[in-house]
């Protein structure tokens, strides 16, 4: 799978757009979707999380090494031992998918589960320092997600007040000597605009380069992050299915996301 930047068109491989985060022009990266590439879903196929993340990433991470993959969907297992680690609820005639069955309660301890090894991976050896902008929930999760991994370090930037209590905590009180937190004077859009200023300056990118270092995001601009976040959508899709009681195939339904 090829991906391209919303702004001047830059290709990248998969690997690339993880290990880079923003492209090259500022811009965010998409997938270059190819009309032979099969897309389509077979939801009775799919009746778990694992089997939903691996549909996802043999469509949008093709060029990933198959155990790359495996690894990422392991580790992800790993963190959610629970049969069901997303189940899909019903009240008062909606569905509702729980995604906050993770080590922090946040809906990105999925992705951040598999991300710090696609990012591994995308190093090739380098060392990796992910700067990250959280109005809590990220940071959080991106910090647990890369706790103890070898070649990386993690800065998470969060509003000093603001976040929850539970957030703080999660954010000022892991052990791991390569997950920093810092609070700063300002909202959520300070600290992710100071951030993206930092990874367009490109002396701070060559200061950094002379020490070995390379800057990368765990915040949502990432490939890493997003990908494996669709598999919400196409567990969802299979579970409805399945549990449709005139077992018809089940074309289109909406998803509301509360942000």
């Amino acid at each position: 799978m090829k991906y391209v930047s919303t702004r001047k068109g830059f290709e990248a491989t998969s690997a690339e757009t993880v290990f880079q985060g923003l492209a090259p022009d500022g811009g965010l990266y998409v997938p270059l979707l190819q009309s032979n590439n099969p897309n389509n879903l077979n939801n009775r196929t799919i009746s778990s999380l694992r089997e939903a993340e691996e549909f996802v990433m043999a469509r949008l991470f093709d060029d990933l090494p198959a155990e790359v993959r495996t690894a990422a969907v392991d580790r992800l297992c790993s963190r959610f031992p629970a049969e069901d680690p997303i189940p899909l609820v019903e009240k008062d005639s909606l569905r509702i998918l729980e995604l906050f069955h993770g080590k922090t309660g946040a809906f990105k301890d999925v992705a951040l589960s598999m991300l710090p090894v696609f990012m591994k991976h995308a190093a090739n050896g380098k060392r990796v320092l992910i700067l990250t902008a959280t109005s809590g929930d990220t940071g959080s999760a991106a910090m647990q997600g890369f706790a103890g991994v070898e070649g990386t370090e993690i800065i998470v930037f969060y509003p000093a007040t603001g976040t929850s209590k539970i957030q703080r905590l999660q954010m000022t009180t892991p052990a791991d000597a390569n997950v920093h937190a810092v609070g700063i004077r300002g909202n959520f859009d300070d600290a992710q605009a100071a951030v993206k200023r930092i990874f367009a300056d490109k002396a701070i990118a060559a200061e950094a380069a002379a020490h070995g270092i390379t800057l990368s995001s765990a915040n949502s601009i990432n490939t890493g992050r997003l990908v494996p976040q669709i598999a919400y959508y196409v567990l969802a899709g299979a579970k409805l299915q399945s549990s449709n009681p005139n077992n018809r195939t089940i074309e289109q339904f909406d998803v509301v996301v509360p942000s």
